[in-house]
């Protein structure tokens, strides 16, 4: 079914569109949308070549994900969740092609205080969530009353690859408050996964407990913190992680310790492996005090081709060059888990430059492996560090570090606030980015590894409920070298180069490309074509052997219910001369649907059908402001497979020029879903539907809205945005909350027009405590109050503007 709207005043909708040509003359007219099939929600990736200068680790796009934005449902964070602590890449759970992902929340109070959660995230090939599966104590298929007070579980992950054999991929969680045997010694599950993302069986490790000797972990050991997998050190078919005990003090206090675990089918520990500043061929006295190695560890594969796969794990406190600047440790492991050699990363060894890390980064605090992205056959990894300043205080960086054979650093790539394609507002003070990373693969396709990033800190719309962003990013592209099958990852794209293809070193890249073609000679008149194009240019040297042939599998682009009457057209050069059909044909193998045009070349094509359903007619939609709540209303002319709409809300006035990005979603504004009504089905009888938006959210002076329309078939369009001004009447201090205050209070206030505005806190005395906003502002403002170092009592702010001094009383409780 469609889910196109027809506006007043058409705009182009940033999902899949389809145009019907009317044969007029060389300029062609297009008066609607329409779809193929029920091709409204697909989005067609255009494989072009690289036409910027590449920049390896820097990131082209993001995709936030937190409650309501990048397709989390429900808003099922809450303060202090903590969401982004921990990450793992699990592999394809659900088995549509893309890869899906693990994200801790060990602040979660389900059945317990900070007992702890975990989300599995299906994800789509944009970056945003299809859907999501909770793992909690009243959640996802945990047995009851797994997890106690305090055990944080989901702060440490990591893939394990299916363990069980039964064709699922299966992951381990880490729950370093557990109190088996000592308090804090902590513990790991290993979680046997449905295809739901729900829990089949489980398995703890602990002392005593899935094969570890009772006594082996000691208190605030902390194990469990960070771990990743291995791969198959020993050779008996089953994969093997590591684990962290962060606090362990072997040979120093909190020097930290890892252990390497040979699992077993079930998810027990065979034998283990420590390694510590005593144990493991760790070289003696490498750890010093409150180093805290184990914290982050990242999978690194065979670096130094000895058969046997790598670690890198972090060592935040170490103080190399400035105090808790941190570091990392490249670790080349033996067939039994110890040590043959090991590298250190830090501001004085191992290639990083001198200086780089500063006080309190806390360099190597997570970790993850992410493949080969410079393309120089050794792998790459990324390296958080919590504490960095770039752009305010904690913020958070992540570094991509480009490795040698040796373990040392070639080049490095800093993500922060303004640094590595980030704004320089991107992060916000104390979000702690670079905490929780999960290497994903090539989600978007462009032949590059992308990568999640946590910010488990960030506040976005609840105190600490924390956020995940899913960075795409630059580097060296997937590249021809003959006969053979090219898969262009997540989007559904894959090229079977036939024999006498040539040309080593030739590159194709898949991305979005948003543009109908600039002319349309040759296009049946009446039928309905893509105003999306595919365009596919080959390098200088490759040669396409006859009969190559490129394939849309059908399910990853959805909503294609009639594939058979899609015919591919193409013209030899792209923008100019008539379109001719290519021969198209549909195969379906192993229950995957594909659409398969064969080629003698590349060039420019587009998308025709011959059928089309009628679409959503949408007549109208306004918004207006009614005190402090924002009404919209609209209306539609007919329906065809309506299931709904949702209500979406930015903050700000959204530009519709940036709905598309390398990720296909905006890189502007974050729109969040607050409401879905119903459809009304099929109907010719015009429609009426209304919303009132009763939470605005406070320091905002405009905000848009626009409706994502859903077919019973699942299909999707987007509306035209639109914008509800805010000015702001009079000078006003707001009620700051929460009053009374614990830790941190919201100071709200608001002037007509921009001016200075100075707000200080005083004690019962009249002392002033201190400034709590000084600035030159104009509008709705928020600002954070921190009074977790004030004794219990009364005290007063104090606003001060041109011509306008206001008092409000607050009352800090202990």
């Amino acid at each position: 079914m469609s889910a196109l709207f027809l506006l007043i005043n058409p705009v182009r909708l940033y999902t899949m569109q389809y145009k019907t040509v009317t044969a007029t003359s060389s300029l062609m007219v297009w008066p609607f949308y329409a779809t193929v099939g029920a091709l409204s929600a697909l989005l067609l990736w255009a494989l072009v070549l690289p036409v910027r200068a590449q920049t390896p680790g820097e990131v082209l796009s993001f995709q936030e994900i937190n409650n309501g934005v990048g397709g989390l449902a429900g808003s099922p964070l809450e303060n202090r969740d903590n969401f982004g602590s921990g990450a793992a890449k699990i592999g394809d759970v659900d088995g549509d092609g893309v890869p899906d992902v693990l994200v801790g929340a060990p602040g979660d109070a389900d059945g317990a205080s900070n007992a702890g959660a975990a989300y599995v995230l299906f994800l789509n090939a944009n970056g945003t969530v299809d859907t999501q599966q909770k793992i909690s104590n009243e959640a996802g298929g945990l047995a009851s009353g797994t997890l106690a007070e305090v055990d944080i579980f989901g702060i440490g992950a990591t893939g394990v690859g299916d363990v069980d054999g039964d064709g699922v991929p299966d992951v381990l969680v880490g729950a370093p408050g557990d109190d088996d045997g000592a308090s804090n010694a902590g513990a790991a599950y290993v979680l046997f996964l449905n295809a739901d993302g729900t829990v089949d069986a489980q398995q703890k490790i602990s002392n005593g407990t899935g094969g570890l000797p009772s006594g082996l972990l000691e208190e605030n050991d902390f194990f469990g913190i960070g771990s990743t997998k291995l791969g198959d050190i020993d050779g008996d078919g089953v994969p093997d992680v590591l684990v962290g005990a962060v606090e362990d003090d072997d040979g120093a206090s909190n020097a930290g310790a890892a252990y390497v675990l040979f699992l077993n089918a079930d998810g027990t520990v065979d034998t283990q492996q420590k390694i510590s500043n005593e144990a493991g061929g760790l070289a003696p006295g490498t750890l010093a005090d409150g180093d805290f190695f184990g914290n982050g560890a990242a999978g690194l594969g065979d670096i130094d081709g000895d058969g046997v796969p790598d670690v890198l794990v972090g060592a935040y406190g170490d103080e190399d060059g400035a105090s808790n600047s941190g570091a990392a440790y490249v670790l080349f492991l033996n067939a039994d888990g110890t040590v043959d050699a090991q590298q250190k990363i830090s501001n004085e060894a191992g290639g990083l430059p001198s200086g780089l890390l500063e006080e309190n980064d806390a360099f190597g605090i997570d970790a993850t492996g992410l493949g080969d992205i410079d393309g120089d056959g050794v792998p790459d990894v990324l390296v958080g560090a919590t504490q960095d300043d770039d752009g305010g205080i904690n913020v958070g960086a992540a570094y991509v570090l480009f490795l040698n054979a040796d373990g040392t650093v070639n080049t490095q790539q800093k993500i922060s606030n303004g640094n590595g394609g980030l704004s320089g507002s991107t992060i916000a003070d104390g979000d702690e980015f670079g905490r929780g990373a999960a290497g994903l693969g090539d989600v978007d396709g462009d032949g590059v590894p992308d990568v999640l990033v946590g910010a488990r800190r960030d506040d976005d719309g609840l105190l600490n409920s924390g956020t995940a962003y899913v960075l795409s990013l630059d580097g060296s592209p997937t590249c021809v070298s003959g006969p053979g099958l090219l898969s262009y990852g997540a989007t559904g794209v894959t090229i079977d180069f036939a024999p006498g293809t040539t040309g080593p070193g030739a590159c194709l890249v898949v991305s979005p490309f948003d543009d109908p073609p600039t002319d349309t000679d040759g296009l049946p008149a009446g039928d309905n074509v893509s105003s999306y194009r595919i365009v596919i240019t080959a390098d200088a040297g490759l040669t396409v052997g006859p009969g190559t042939q490129v394939r849309f599998d059908v399910s990853q682009f959805g909503g294609i219910t009639a594939p058979g009457d899609v015919t591919v057209y193409s013209r030899p050069d792209v923008g100019t001369g008539p379109f001719t059909d290519v021969p198209t044909a549909v195969e379906t193998n192993d229950g995957v649907t594909e659409l398969v045009a064969t080629v003698d070349g590349f060039s420019e094509f587009v998308f025709v059908s011959t059928s089309g359903p009628l679409p959503v007619e949408l007549s109208a939609f306004d918004a207006t402001l009614n005190d402090e709540d924002a009404v919209l209303v609209w209306e539609t002319l007919s329906e065809t497979g309506n299931a709904g709409f949702e209500v979406q809300r930015a903050a700000g006035s959204v530009n519709e020029s940036v709905e598309t990005s390398h990720w296909g979603v905006s890189t502007g504004e974050s729109w969040q879903t607050i409401a879905t009504l119903d459809g009304a089905g099929t109907t010719d009888t015009p429609q009426s539907y209304q919303f009132t938006d009763t939470d605005l959210p406070y320091a905002v002076d405009s905000l848009s809205y626009r409706l994502r329309q859903i077919d019973t078939d699942g299909t999707e369009s987007f509306s035209e945005a639109i914008t509800v001004a805010r000015p702001v009447q009079a000078t006003e201090l707001l009620p700051t909350y929460p009053n009374p205050v614990r830790s941190q209070a919201t100071v709200r206030f608001a002037v007509p027009e921009r001016q200075d505005v100075r707000i200080d806190l005083y004690d019962l005395m009249g002392r002033r405590i201190r400034t709590v906003v000084d600035t030159n502002v104009e509008g709705r403002t928020e600002a954070q109050l921190d009074v977790s170092d004030l004794a219990s009592g009364t005290y007063f702010l104090r606003m001060q503007t041109k011509g306008h001094t206001e008092t409000q009383r607050i009352t800090v409780v202990r």
